[in-house]
């Protein structure tokens, strides 16, 4: 009945970026005086994410290995936080077939999967999605949506299909056809600073049958868009399809925050950058349909809008820490 609170200090150096865990004192509340535990301090950029199973918490986390080489791990806690695994790395760009171990030179080995996860009770599942970045610096270009599992009964990795692919998902894995890894390839950004194809939030949800249901960003040069997408799981492939359209050329807008709230039914926020709007859409066909619920403005003192989160579960008279 705990709340636990996870949070990189990552604004000074000196600090380590050291991964905090906090808790209140009494169950179901934020009242009192929290207690404060630095988990790692090993100057890492981490980005966690907690997500609660039945009898453990998963912590997920970025790791950084090089200058331009970053991969994604999780620890776990079976005491509600008390104690934690070691760090387990579960995707890396390791094999990029120039027999080079790690950081490429001229490779995307920077794994970003920093939105929130997702627990999928039924099948005992924890869906990733994830892109990739880097290319000679730091987040220079971006490419790719990906998706696999981890199974909380093996804490192993799977493909959506369901191919076995072990401790972590290679590169060769995630872009091997047979495994369907790959929701959408991108086009390449190459010779220029691009804005991001692929926007570094995106999430992998799931209907009440265990389709996964993915919903991300893809801005294309080559077309001229920039669109709100979602690709569901058939069984055997990916069926990609756009929420919304705009032309690249306009105000820059996002995509935000995914919420499960039926069977197949799916909420998504879209940031108006521009105009400092959010907008809400729902589907209860998973994809087939859109329809706008709200389109708010927001009062942001004239700064942008960086992201908007959809709080789930909402319980209307809970505080919420936001």
């Amino acid at each position: 009945g705990h709340i636990i609170v996870f949070q990189e200090d990552h604004l000074r150096e000196s600090d380590g970026y050291a991964l905090m865990q906090y808790t209140p004192p009494n169950k179901g509340s934020i009242r009192g005086t929290w207690s404060r535990k630095i988990l790692w301090t090993e100057n890492q950029p981490s980005y966690p994410t907690a997500v609660a199973t039945e009898d453990s918490i998963y912590l997920f986390m970025r790791r950084k290995k090089g200058d331009v080489w970053r991969v994604w791990q999780f620890a776990k806690s079976t005491d509600y936080g008390e104690t934690w695994s070691e760090p387990r790395t579960i995707v890396d760009t390791e094999d990029l077939n120039d027999g080079t171990e790690g950081y490429q030179a001229a490779g995307m080995d920077e794994i970003y999967s920093i939105a929130k996860k997702f627990y999928d009770p039924r099948n005992q599942r924890i869906p990733l999605t994830w892109s990739l970045a880097g290319d000679e610096r730091h987040n220079k270009f971006n490419q790719n949506i990906y998706m696999a599992y981890l199974d909380t009964n093996d804490d192993q990795m799977y493909s959506p299909n369901g191919t076995a692919l072990g401790d972590f998902v290679s590169l060769a894995e995630m872009d091997d056809p047979a495994t369907k890894c790959l929701v959408e390839a991108t086009e390449k950004q190459r010779g220029k600073y691009t804005p991001p194809l692929v926007d570094n939030i995106h999430h992998a949800s799931f209907t009440d049958n265990g389709d996964f249901f993915v919903t991300y960003n893809n801005n294309s040069e080559v077309s001229g868009r920039q669109q709100v997408k979602y690709a569901r799981w058939t069984g055997d492939n990916w069926n990609v399809g756009v929420i919304e359209d705009r032309d690249i050329a306009g105000d820059q807008y996002r995509y935000g925050s995914v919420q499960k709230t039926g069977s197949d039914d799916f909420r998504v926020s879209v940031i108006d950058e521009a105009n400092k709007r959010v907008r809400v859409l729902e589907t209860t066909d998973s994809g087939k349909n859109w329809t706008l619920l709200s389109d708010q403005p927001v009062e942001t003192n004239n700064r942008a809008i960086n992201s908007a989160t959809l709080v789930v579960p909402y319980r209307p008279g809970y505080p919420q820490i936001m």
